[in-house]
């Protein structure tokens, strides 16, 4: 996938505001009032950075039955997931 011009610009914006451990710290900080984590990532040499709910939200959201696939659908997903790699 190509990202189109402002996108990128703005892609490069948030990578450059990341690299710096001050900036990222807020982030992680803001993310964190939210129940969320500021994760780094990486894939086929690119890294980057993502968020993603905390172990306590999961937790919740995963006992009050949000979020969560039905078994034959998970089936299919590993499947496909598996296909793919």
């Amino acid at each position: 996938m190509r990202l189109g011009p402002a996108v990128a610009a703005l892609h490069d914006t948030f990578a450059e505001a990341l690299a710096d451990d001050a900036s990222r710290a807020v982030v992680a900080h803001r993310l964190k009032e939210v129940g969320r984590v500021l994760l780094s990532r990486g894939h086929h040499g690119v890294t980057g950075y993502t968020s993603g709910y905390d172990d306590a939200a999961a937790r919740h959201m995963a006992d009050s039955g949000i979020g969560i696939l039905p078994e034959a659908d998970r089936a299919v997903l590993a499947i496909a997931l598996w296909t793919i790699r």
